[in-house]
């Protein structure tokens, strides 16, 4: 999935965006893409999704999704950390 500095890396930016709280992420599907997870309503919080988006896949060289939690992706992810 992702190497620790990778990990890391998303973790700061999330932070930097002002979310600090859960992430998980979801399994691969595809090698050049990555989706994470916030809990119910947390996604809603970030003060701008979409520049997070763009500063993850910028840092992950993948595309990025920021999706909130929901019964599809309940079983499909697991924590970042």
């Amino acid at each position: 999935m992702l190497s620790d500095d990778e990990r890391a890396t998303v973790a700061r930016l999330f932070e930097s965006h002002g979310y600090g709280g859960p992430l998980r992420i979801a399994r691969v599907r595809s090698e050049d893409e990555r989706v994470f997870v916030l809990p119910d309503g947390m996604l809603a919080r970030l003060k701008d999704a979409r520049a997070l988006e763009r500063d993850l896949q910028a840092a992950l060289h993948r595309k990025v999704q920021i999706v909130g939690d929901s019964p599809a992706w309940s079983d499909q992810a697991e924590p970042l950390r």
